[in-house]
């Protein structure tokens, strides 16, 4: 699904096919497709600053680290091996190898993994795996690369590893959502998918003189009638 000589995301096949069939559900994501794209209320969601979709970095990690030492280098430190200078806005890309630290439930069994410990290694530790909702036993791609021609993945085995460009790996589409996105019902299974929508926060309205006001009055001696707040839902 990348090009079989290069890591580069932007200008990589499973870039094409997510960015243009996935997205606009269309081609092998069409409606009357078994795994059907983002319908245009889907698409709606997808988050934007200033009409611009979100920022996928895409620098590559040679050595891995705690989920810390991903996270920056996966921004800020890392190789670039693409041929956008190491970002690029996008509706739609794939997990970060950091993912897959901050995925992991935490309590005092396990809270040391997501700062001591190597993603390389959490398949020796059951306690990094076994509560981490990304690790689904089967291989999958992340977005960053440690290689012109490799590409970092989360292995069957629960871990961060790597794999050249040209094998065939499973790819979960990864975006952003925009801030009022509230999980509105489901369960998150298959069975009960989340159902996602927009949350509109309730507004707070004050009357003065029985005219309704978004804007609260301070200056109540000069009232000669009571004010009172009324919160909308």
């Amino acid at each position: 699904m990348w090009d079989e000589d290069s890591s580069d995301y932007a200008t990589s096949s499973i870039y094409s096919l997510l960015n243009n069939d996935y997205l606009n559900q269309s081609g092998a994501y069409s409606s009357s497709s078994d795994i059907k794209g983002l319908s245009v209320n889907a698409r709606s969601m997808i988050a934007k600053y200033n009409n611009n979709y979100s920022t996928w970095y895409l620098r590559g990690i040679e050595t891995l680290g705690t989920t810390k030492d991903a996270y920056e280098n996966e921004r800020v430190n890392g190789t670039i091996y693409d041929s956008v200078g190491g970002s690029m806005a996008t509706p739609i890309g794939l997990m970060y190898p950091s993912d897959l630290g901050f995925a992991l439930y935490t309590n005092s069994t396990d809270a040391t993994c997501n700062n001591k410990e190597n993603l390389l290694d959490y398949n020796g530790y059951y306690n990094c795996k076994g509560y981490n909702w990304l690790y689904y036993k089967n291989v999958s791609w992340s977005i960053t690369p440690y290689s012109n021609k490799g590409n970092r993945a989360i292995s069957n085995s629960g871990y961060i590893s790597g794999f050249f460009v040209y094998n065939e790996l499973s790819a979960y589409p990864t975006l952003y959502l925009e801030h009022d996105i509230r999980v509105l019902g489901g369960e998150g299974t298959k069975e009960s998918p989340y159902v996602l929508g927009n949350y509109a926060e309730p507004k707070t309205y004050y009357y003065a003189f029985g005219l309704p006001t978004t804007t609260s009055t301070t200056d109540y001696t000069t009232l000669s009638q009571k004010v009172f707040v009324r919160d909308d839902t």
